[in-house]
């Protein structure tokens, strides 16, 4: 994204696309022009006719009607087609800074948002944006300039039946108006039943064996059942209020029709209009009171989408990101000053904790279980709030897309019911085959008809645990970070394998630091230093040695490792 352009601006969107309005404007502009010239030209082949003249004359005033009649179809298809990939463009752009700045967000922001709400703001929401902003400036064209032609065109005939005729389109568009708070209203109360309803869906399917096994299957579905209901009818009350009003704000502004036909039937008896003059000023008029009539619609599809984009607003950030010339900076070390984490029911995990991971260093983490190492990693990598600060180099993390900087492996797989290559490669930049030995997946590769093309199955089922495990393992390390997170990367792995996994962390990826998190406790005097985290929240830091001299857990935990 341009770092010019305001996301969460609407104007931001018109500006990005300003060769595309440009054309809009002038086939729109051009068109609105013509279009008045149509009923003209139309009545003036009328008085053609009832004046018998020629044939040729005729031909001729025909064949203009029909080129001027061929040149506002042209230019209104392409005024349509440029608004149609405007209003795509537009959702391509909004749907891609939303669901960049939804998983970006930490973890702790993302577990207040229901997965049904967020999936209807990516998709509904950004739609109804996008086509609200086509709508409107469709009808600036399509209705607000050619209310203004159409309006001077009967000026030209007549002012004072002009004036007289149209008193009651203002009475239509001031109700359009004083509708619109209502039709907002409602809208947004629909908007919130469509989230609602999507939750209930995310949640029964996702629930479907709990309601067999206690057999409340029943009630499940009439919970649903009230749920679409529900929906329904405030669906049914937004598409009224939307489209339904319109004919009655027609037949409003249709009653200056009667003006025209006492006044405009008097001209012609008095030879002031031919008949041709007062069937194109009836019918200019006639399309003047329909235009007006749905230019009170404008207000309803504004609201429309003006509740949509308060949804998604909040989403529609800049990206904040830590680069050189486009690529990720290569930063040396990750400097952790005061860093405290505490759940939200005061229980402190980590209290006042400093180090400094270095490139090329290779760190160990360990803890009794449960006592926070998994919420160390997290807090590093930014998705759960901390106090204290986390430098990379000089810049503090909160001002960085931290992401760019750390590849993770959290304690789970978190496998895509994908190909195995698609797992590990995920649309980014890497070596492959490197990621594949140093993961020690190879020769489990070998033994695979499809090779790096085999399923992986929905959460790896198609793999052990040991292979969902070193396929997890594969990702992390397939595009070269600064600094590696490994959350418990051995739990599931054989001694040899893990200590031929450990070497080649050693020996391949000596330009990043790497931190791992681990219980195998034979592994630690292979760390250059390691952290011990204390039952009350406070550490322990030093070598192997060290920490068998000062860290009364850490000698616990050793001993634990030799007994079992």
């Amino acid at each position: 994204m341009n770092k010019k352009i305001c996301p969460n601006k609407i104007s931001s969107y018109f500006f990005m696309e300003k060769k595309l309005i440009a054309a809009i404007f002038i086939t729109g502009t051009l068109c609105s022009l013509f279009m008045v010239s149509v009923n003209v030209e139309q009545g003036r082949l009328l008085d053609a006719l009832l004046d018998h003249h020629s044939f040729f004359g005729l031909m001729m005033q025909a064949l203009f009607f029909i080129a001027i009649v061929s040149i506002i179809q042209i230019l209104r298809l392409l005024k349509r087609y440029y608004t149609r990939r405007f209003a795509n463009r537009t959702t391509l752009h909004m749907r891609s800074i939303m669901f960049s700045q939804m998983i970006a967000d930490p973890l702790a922001e993302m577990e207040k948002n229901e997965s049904g709400d967020m999936i209807t703001k990516i998709l509904s929401d950004v739609d109804l944006c996008a086509e609200g902003m086509r709508k409107v400036m469709t009808e600036i064209f399509d209705t607000g300039m050619l209310i203004i032609s159409y309006f001077f065109g009967l000026l030209m005939y007549d002012v004072r039946c002009t004036l007289w005729a149209c008193l009651c389109i203002p009475v239509a568009s001031f109700l359009a108006t004083m509708m619109k708070g209502y039709v907002e209203k409602k809208t947004a109360i629909y908007r919130k039943a469509s989230s609602d309803n999507a939750n209930l869906t995310i949640e029964q399917c996702s629930n479907v064996l709990l309601f067999r096994a206690n057999s409340v299957e029943k009630r499940a579905k009439q919970e649903y059942y009230h749920s679409l209901e529900d929906l329904k009818k405030k669906a049914v009350l937004v598409a009224v209020l939307e489209n339904a009003l319109t004919p009655f704000y027609q037949i409003i502004s249709m009653i200056g029709i009667l003006v025209i036909i006492v006044m405009g039937g008097q001209y012609v008896i008095d030879g002031s209009w031919t008949f041709g003059d007062f069937t194109a000023y009836i019918s200019i008029y006639v399309l003047l009171a329909d235009k007006a009539s749905k230019a009170a619609k404008i207000f309803n599809i504004t609201q429309k989408a003006q509740v949509s984009w308060m949804r998604v607003k909040e989403y529609m950030k800049e990206d904040v990101v830590f680069h050189e010339n486009g690529q990720c900076a290569w930063v040396k070390e990750m400097r952790v000053k005061h860093l405290s984490f505490a759940y939200p029911n005061g229980e402190t995990i980590i209290k006042d904790m400093n180090f400094t991971l270095k490139k090329g260093e290779l760190a160990g983490l360990c803890s009794p279980i449960a006592k926070g190492k998994s919420t160390l990693l997290l807090a590093l990598l930014g998705q759960y709030p901390y106090e204290g600060n986390i430098y990379f180099d000089t810049q503090e993390a909160r001002c960085l897309k931290a992401d760019q900087l750390i590849g993770y492996m959290g304690h789970h797989a978190y496998l895509m019911s994908d190909t195995i290559q698609e797992n590990i490669e995920m649309g980014r930049e890497g070596n492959l085959q490197n990621a594949l030995k140093d993961a020690q997946f190879e020769e489990d590769l070998a033994k695979m008809a499809d090779r790096e093309k085999t399923e992986a199955g929905s959460g790896g089922s198609a793999l052990s645990n040991g292979q969902q495990q070193r396929l997890a393992l594969a990702r992390a390390l397939y595009s070269k970070t600064n600094f590696l997170l490994l959350d418990d990367p051995f739990a599931a792995l054989d001694e040899n394998t893990t200590l031929e996994i450990m070497h080649n962390l050693r020996e391949n990826h000596q330009d990043s630091g790497i931190l791992i998190s681990t219980h195998k406790m034979q592994l630690m005097p292979m760390f250059d230093w390691i952290i011990v985290l204390e039952e009350d929240g406070s550490y322990q830091k030093g070598t192997h040695e060290e920490l068998l001299k000062k860290s009364a857990t850490y000698r616990k935990l050793m001993m634990q490792e030799e007994e079992a």
